[in-house]
């Protein structure tokens, strides 16, 4: 939203700095306008069919008051001012890149199963044929 500015939001603010692809999780009860001081930011809030794209000097109110709100750096150093609700205490999360999730929640299982069926299919193999182990080893 351009043209809301944060000093309508009488509430005090909170600065991050955030790296390329890094995220910040944030409870949404806990705040309600996002505004990005430096770099372009990649919003997504829960509930909402779309995200939002953020860029230098521009602002966000967030409605939400439900669920979480995770704002992403697409710039290679950004700066996020979050304006928080009246008596909170930001619960914030930094976490990884949505590769980085990736890799860590579907890949490394994926990696570790493989790697498991592939020592059974071994096994079977020396089973089998005995004289296999003595290949293997």
């Amino acid at each position: 939203m351009k043209g809301l500015r944060m000093d309508h939001y009488p509430f005090a603010t909170q600065d991050w700095a955030l790296v390329s692809h890094r995220t910040l999780s944030i409870d949404a009860s806990q705040i309600r306008a996002i505004e990005s001081l430096k770099g372009e930011l990649w919003i997504t809030v829960d509930g909402n069919s779309c995200d939002f794209l953020l860029s230098a000097g521009e602002t966000h109110a967030v409605p939400a008051r439900r669920g979480r709100v995770v704002i992403e750096s697409l710039s290679s150093s950004a700066i996020v001012r979050v304006a928080l609700a009246a008596q909170s205490p930001l619960v914030a999360h930094v976490g990884p890149s949505f590769a980085q999730a990736l890799t860590a929640s579907v890949l490394r299982p994926l990696a570790t199963l493989l790697c498991g069926f592939a020592k059974s299919l071994q096994q079977a193999a020396v089973h089998l044929d005995p004289k296999l182990s003595r290949s293997t080893h």
